[in-house]
């Protein structure tokens, strides 16, 4: 277990680190229902259930935490885990997947964090990265276990990768109305992600309105067009005067 100092430096960096991966690699980072999930987090313990398509979802967890101001933890593959042991400073929880008891271990750990307001566990249910366009969305089962054990709400966050204006795209984030524990959590779920990744689509129209933008993005072109554009306003000028 790695001292606190350390963990605490680490995540000081890391939170840094992830703004500036956003702000030079991404379309910026585009937020819906965002006011609701901080609401929900300040009367009881949250899991944010989140869809798992590509590498950037734990950089932009980590901003959104940052952002809400929670006391998080994260589910990760004790494998993953293992090779890259400085995301206990974000709150890493590893979990074995590799026989039950282990992974129902690990899940009670996760669950005991769950003890008041404030405080939330992110999991990415399907165990592994999936295009958003997939059916069903193949969602495991880790997370009815940790709701029936701390009879947290589950908060769906649905992520969508965009390409609009820019060469990269942006991160469009929903979070959805909380999903209640009980039976049939999982279905439930997977139509609430569904929904959630439907209404990122349909707000792309209008991204303006529908979304608040919480961090921006790389600036349209960087340096290499701002010197084309320079080059051609010098060249435009002289062949006018010839």
């Amino acid at each position: 277990m790695a001292p606190d100092w350390l963990r605490r430096a680490f995540g000081w960096w890391g939170r840094g680190h992830a703004r500036k991966l956003i702000l030079g690699g991404l379309d910026g980072l585009h937020v819906s229902g965002l006011d609701a999930a901080k609401a929900e987090i300040a009367r009881r313990p949250v899991i944010f259930a989140a869809n798992h398509s590509a590498w950037w979802d734990g950089v932009l967890m980590v901003a959104l935490n940052e952002r809400m101001g929670v006391d998080s933890r994260v589910l990760m593959d004790s494998k993953r885990m293992r090779d890259f042991p400085w995301f206990q400073a974000f709150g890493a929880v590893p979990l074995d997947r590799t026989a039950t008891g282990k992974s129902h271990a690990d899940l009670a750990r996760a669950a005991a964090h769950l003890n008041g307001p404030g405080r939330c566990l992110w999991i990415f249910p399907q165990g592994k990265h999936r295009s958003p366009n997939l059916r069903p969305l193949g969602l495991r089962s880790g997370v009815q276990v940790v709701s029936e054990a701390t009879e947290a709400a589950v908060v769906p966050v649905a992520i969508r990768y965009e390409f609009q204006e820019l060469a990269v795209p942006g991160a469009f984030v929903h979070f959805g109305p909380a999903v209640e524990p009980g039976p049939e959590l999982l279905p439930r779920l997977e139509q609430a992600l569904i929904d959630g990744l439907h209404h990122i689509t349909a707000g792309l129209d209008a991204p303006e309105a529908r979304f608040e933008l919480l961090l921006p993005g790389r600036p349209p072109g960087g340096l290499g067009s701002a010197a084309l554009r320079q080059m051609w306003n010098l060249f435009a000028r002289g062949g006018q005067r010839a």
